[in-house]
């Protein structure tokens, strides 16, 4: 009986059907690699969008909310507030026509409730001073991108309302 060397049953190499079976796996399971890996990078992308959307809509509220009072916004066809919604989008590259205001609507103290219809009329649109509570503006400002999913808005109250002085 004669014993065959170790180094015999190393060599001897690969049979056909093992390199075809390699090649099998190999087949089925790049696809779901690569699959998970751009699933990734995309999620990632669409992530990034909607992070600098929400930037948007936070910077565009912050310089609204540091602008003065405009007591008829929409007065001659354009709207007073938007040149300064849209400087919001420069600030992440974006184009400035990505940032709208959708909507403004007033407050009507007689009904309690927000309306399209300004109260404020002639000179009270130029007048300069506090106004009473009528003044109260809601301003959606509307950010649209190339991210999935509907636009995102968000709604900010505006006002001239001065509180008294309280005597010391």
């Amino acid at each position: 009986m004669r014993r065959r060397a170790t180094s015999e049953f190393n060599s001897r190499g690969e049979t056909l059907v093992e390199v075809a079976v390699t090649v099998a796996i190999f087949a089925v399971a790049l696809p779901l690699v690569f699959g998970g890996l751009f699933s990734a990078i995309r999620s990632s992308r669409v992530a990034d969008k909607i992070s600098k959307t929400e930037a948007v809509l936070a910077r565009a509220s912050e310089r609204l909310g540091g602008t003065a009072y405009v007591p008829c916004p929409q007065q001659g066809g354009t709207n007073a507030y938007l040149p300064i919604v849209q400087s919001a989008a420069a600030a992440v590259g974006w184009e400035p026509s990505s940032v709208t205001i959708s909507s403004v609507k007033y407050w009507n103290p007689t009904t309690g409730s927000w309306g399209d219809t300004n109260l404020l009329r002639g000179t009270e649109c130029t007048a300069p001073g506090p106004a009473s509570s009528r003044a109260l503006q809601l301003i959606t400002v509307t950010v649209t991108g190339d991210f999935p999913g509907p636009a995102r808005s968000l709604e900010i109250v505006k006002s001239n309302v001065v509180p008294r002085e309280t005597p010391i």
